[in-house]
């Protein structure tokens, strides 16, 4: 058996169960007028029908707009889903040697498949004399024992005697060796007939949007989050006023002005040759410089010194030394500096450092 089946399939399957839904939600929303009545004080009928509606009409806009958000990851987790068991199935070493446990002939595989709740490959064997009972066995050899069926009258054990197949039916006959009954066991495998859905299409059409309304469902979501954000975000900088404050009074340097910046301050400390490399202009900008030094008696006071000075002289700057802080080797001290452009980052910074 076959379980990848054509993508119309899956999406064809994927709306009945949206339909279905949605179908749900009508029902019970259209069936709140009784209780809307009683709980409301004095309402028109008018009023009810309004509000039933605008509630039953959002309630229905959000649901079609998250069914159509998960449609296309649903689908493919389907296909993946059913593209593995057939390689699975397809990949599986027949087990060997099986016998008949009724006349030990070696019995043939007729068919083999592996269901979704399963973690094996089952194989169907059948004895070429046509003796029952039939085996299934999984991949791994191990059999998988039947339940056996007992007699409603003695309760001893059932033997199924034989096996009819017809185009949509199976019957097995089962006769108790310990009393002789016997009793015929019918499974019907009539394909199920659709029932005809006159309002189906045009539900389809309500329920499940197209890619146009899908869009602009999407884009709308992707709005209100922002806006949610931002609502939240002023609060934050409502409840942080003094925070953001200091934020907002922050020298907001170019590359160029940091440059300058910083050579005011070694200048002024002493230092000399002050080397610049390339601005790394990555996602956080950053830059590393190298300073000499005439006289370094003690390499970690050295680095300290000067940690300490670029960490104060940035202090009022959107400029901070990054973490690894500055070293130093034969008179020559290096860091590295980046830069904070973002409101928050730099009010969290703040805080941090408080």
């Amino acid at each position: 058996m076959q379980h990848l089946k054509e993508k119309k399939y899956y999406i064809d399957l994927y709306d009945k169960f949206t339909i279905e839904r949605c179908r749900s939600i009508e029902s019970i929303h259209d069936n709140l007028e009784d209780v809307v009545i009683e709980e409301i004080e004095k309402p028109s009928e008018d009023e009810i029908r309004r509000t039933r509606n605008a509630a039953k009409e959002m309630y229905l806009y959000f649901t079609t707009g998250e069914e159509y958000r998960k449609k296309d990851e649903t689908i493919n987790g389907w296909m993946e889903r059913d593209k593995q068991l057939d390689f699975k199935v397809e990949q599986a070493e027949e087990p060997q040697l099986v016998r008949c446990k009724t006349c030990a002939s070696k019995m043939f595989c007729s068919s083999k498949d592996i269901w979704s709740s399963e973690e094996k490959v089952q194989f169907f064997f059948d004895c070429p004399k046509g003796c029952l009972p039939r085996r299934l066995i999984y991949e791994d050899g191990t059999e998988h024992i039947f339940k056996p069926a007992l007699c409603p009258k003695c309760k001893h054990k059932m033997v199924r005697e034989s096996e009819k197949m017809d185009e949509y039916t199976v019957t097995n006959t089962y006769r108790c060796a310990n009393c002789n009954h016997s009793y015929d066991d019918t499974l019907d495998l009539t394909p199920t007939k659709e029932v005809d859905d006159p309002e189906y299409e045009k539900d389809r059409e309500r329920f499940c949007l197209s890619t146009e309304l899908g869009m602009k469902y999407l884009q709308w979501t992707h709005n209100l989050k922002m806006l949610s954000e931002t609502l939240e975000k002023g609060k934050e900088r409502e409840a942080k006023k003094e925070v953001y404050d200091q934020v907002a009074s922050l020298k907001k340097f170019t590359v160029p002005q940091l440059k300058a910046h910083l050579l005011e301050l070694f200048d002024k400390e002493g230092y000399s040759n002050l080397v610049f490399e390339k601005p790394d202009m990555g996602r956080i900008v950053s830059i590393e410089f190298t300073v000499e030094e005439m006289q370094t008696d003690n390499v970690r006071m050295s680095e300290k010194k000067l940690n300490k000075l670029v960490q104060g002289h940035l202090k009022e700057t959107n400029w901070r030394l990054m973490s690894e802080g500055v070293s130093c080797r034969l008179g020559m001290l290096s860091g590295r500096v980046r830069i904070y452009e973002d409101q928050d980052d730099l009010a969290q910074l703040i805080e941090k450092n408080k």
